[in-house]
């Protein structure tokens, strides 16, 4: 399976994730832009979400990419997030704790 099929597959472990709790999800895979995934949850919450399924993980979300993300317009109180792939899970990383300088 190549890297890129191994990330579309990712994407759809974490979209069903969210949409498990509740999110309605779209992916942004064709639209360019930052993030990979957008949910918005009946509650209000907006999150825009990357995801990796690589082995170095920030070597794989680039500072630029990162950079994209947080520059990105959204609405008041929309969280940036990363879902990552470690072992058989998904781990979720905040923008708050994301590297500033690397």
């Amino acid at each position: 399976m190549s890297a890129s099929s191994r990330g579309n597959a990712f994407e759809l472990v974490v979209a069903k994730q969210m949409e498990s709790l509740g999110f309605v999800v779209a992916s942004r895979r064709h639209v360019g832009g930052a993030g990979d995934l957008l949910g918005v949850h009946p509650d209000g919450r907006i999150y825009l979400v990357e995801v990796k399924a690589c082995k170095n993980l920030f070597a794989g979300f680039t500072r630029s990419q990162r950079r994209e993300m947080l520059e990105t317009q959204l609405p008041p109180g929309a969280e940036l997030w990363l879902a990552y792939k470690k072992g058989h899970l998904v781990e979720w990383l905040p923008s708050s704790e994301w590297p500033k300088n690397d």
